[in-house]
């Protein structure tokens, strides 16, 4: 293993790779607190503000309104949103005055939004069964007995504190995991071919079973401790609002981010960011697995690199037009599409069996793909 680790770390553009790696997931954190925008009022005038400013003044704000969302709390709401409806920078006021509040309450009020009253129709009493009354107008009809089901186990009344920092690292941690994954394609597109680059392939075709199936397994392992220091390291750089704000905010109900009020399932978003690192984890090991069958079979880098990431486009694709509500339920477990996180809360729970068994769906299927790498050695020497 020390051989092959060696070789890797003795290719120079090997090392920039992780270098690069390294950085990129900082540089998208500091991207989305740059652009990060906030609202605050200032001599009657509501004003936007950008970057660490604006997360801080709503870190700030949010702290202040920490608690549960009852009929009280609707009520203080309401009789702003009320008060400011008919003006145009109506959503900036909110916000400013309310950060978070206004996808919240027009998500559960929509319907009555959008009758000639607007927003004056909305009651604060009947807040729960406005949420519960979008829930079933959002899923199937046949399914109104199971939503009502779902949504009696949920907590309410929902419990709100920061969320603007977690919204950011939801954020940070997809277009990181797509780094990533990108990440993982080039490393693995050079694990076998580098041998043939280097007029080694003999040692490919001359081995014996067990060592080329001990070199296969280096391999594999050195890959894998790579990739997943890369990822996690990911995970830290998307984190880092959490870390500096020490997490505050983690019991937060799902239902209180951005429109996610109709999720049927009773987490707080300490719990789904858990199982989303856990998502993203396992679907990053199965594009890092793909890669590394599909370079030992063609020894060719670039071409290695090109089936993948045409794969990949082609799979973004089909979830941007085929990803509808009659197709979820089995597309959502095809890996890459797994990881639309906003896509499958909004799901009933039943449709996928609970959201850990696309964990458990990610795992069956790098054991196929590890059993096929070193089965492929077992077919090669049987034709010998």
């Amino acid at each position: 293993m020390k051989y092959e680790l060696k070789k890797m770390l003795g290719i120079k553009q090997f090392k920039y790779l992780i270098f690069i790696s390294f950085i990129i997931p900082f540089v998208i954190t500091l991207y989305f607190i740059h652009n990060y925008e906030g609202y605050v009022i200032n001599n009657n005038k509501v004003e936007c503000i950008e970057g660490y400013k604006a997360l801080k003044n709503s870190i700030k704000i949010e702290r202040n309104q920490e608690g549960y969302i009852d009929t009280k709390k609707i009520k203080n709401i309401l009789e702003f949103m009320k008060i400011n409806d008919d003006k145009e920078d109506s959503v900036s006021i909110d916000e400013a005055k309310f950060p978070g509040y206004h996808p919240i309450l027009y998500g559960a009020y929509i319907s009555k939004i959008h009758d000639n009253g607007g927003i004056e129709k909305a009651k604060a009493d009947k807040f729960y069964y406005e949420v519960e009354e979008r829930s079933k107008e959002t899923y199937d009809t046949k399914s109104t007995s199971l939503v009502e089901g779902y949504f009696a186990k949920i907590k309410k009344p929902f419990y709100k504190s920061v969320t603007s920092t977690w919204i950011l690292s939801f954020k940070n941690m997809y277009v990181s995991t797509i780094v990533v994954m990108i990440f993982a394609i080039f490393l693995n597109s050079m694990m076998f071919s580098i041998e043939k680059e280097m007029d080694m392939e003999f040692l490919y075709k001359n081995s014996e079973k067990n060592k080329l199936k001990k070199m296969k397994k280096n391999k594999f392992i050195i890959s894998i401790s790579i990739v997943s220091i890369v990822f996690f390291v990911a995970v830290f750089a998307s984190i880092l609002p959490l870390i500096a704000t020490k997490f505050v905010g983690y019991n937060s109900s799902v239902q209180v981010l951005p429109i996610m009020i109709k999720s049927l399932y009773s987490w707080n978003v300490g719990e789904a960011l858990f199982v989303y690192v856990a998502i993203c984890y396992t679907n990053v090991l199965i594009i890092m697995g793909i890669t590394q069958c599909i370079d030992y079979i063609l020894k060719n880098k670039f071409a290695t690199i090109l089936i993948m990431v045409s794969a990949l486009f082609i799979i973004y694709q089909i979830k941007k037009y085929f990803l509808t509500n009659i197709t979820e339920n089995w597309m959502i477990f095809i890996p890459f599409i797994s990881m639309d996180f906003l896509r499958y809360m909004i799901m009933i729970p039943k449709d996928i069996m609970a959201i850990p068994l696309i964990v458990i769906v990610n795992i069956i299927i790098l054991i196929i793909l590890i059993s096929i790498y070193f089965y492929i050695d077992v077919v090669k020497y049987k034709r010998r």
